[in-house]
């Protein structure tokens, strides 16, 4: 039997995880960056930005960049510290894909946790995966003031960036 939970900062302290929980298996799941960047709860980038160098605070900057520059470069290091790390015990989802094709996302993510599948019923699980009203905010904003290799580093990591 295992266990889990879901906290957003958890990739923060993925390497100690790794040292106490030598069997740990990790899903890391990511929403849209942009989307992310003009969402209402910016606490990741004030509570840990500095930890990458970013000011959540810096006035010369609209807060939205400084969201999509933590968003690029807390995924990138959790992504990158999960590979090294965990190797085959780590995996990444994609919120939109798991809300598009929950199907597949769920098979994968039952063959990642080593389950029987014969032990779960999949029509019920996929009935769950909801995409938020949230999803695709991002088109409601003028994304010049982000540069193209921060949106492309959001493509880089499997989201659609419709400009």
């Amino acid at each position: 039997i295992g266990w889990g939970w879901k906290e957003p900062n958890t990739h923060i302290y993925i390497e100690l995880l790794d040292k106490y929980f030598q069997n740990l298996k990790y899903i890391h799941l990511i929403r849209h960056g942009i989307d992310m960047a003009y969402s209402s709860n910016q606490s990741q980038v004030y509570n840990w930005g500095m930890m990458f160098g970013i000011k959540a605070d810096d006035p010369s900057t609209p807060l939205p960049k400084l969201s999509l520059k933590y968003w690029n470069k807390a995924n990138r290091r959790a992504i990158d510290f999960g590979h090294k790390l965990l190797g085959e015990r780590f995996l990444v989802v994609n919120f939109d894909k798991l809300c598009m094709n929950p199907w597949c996302e769920i098979e994968r993510l039952i063959d990642f946790l080593g389950i029987d599948p014969k032990h779960i019923n999949i029509h019920e699980l996929v009935k769950l995966p909801k995409s938020p009203d949230s999803a695709g905010r991002y088109k409601k904003y003028d994304l010049s003031i982000f540069e193209r290799d921060e949106i492309e580093a959001v493509r880089e990591l499997g989201f659609t960036v419709d400009m």
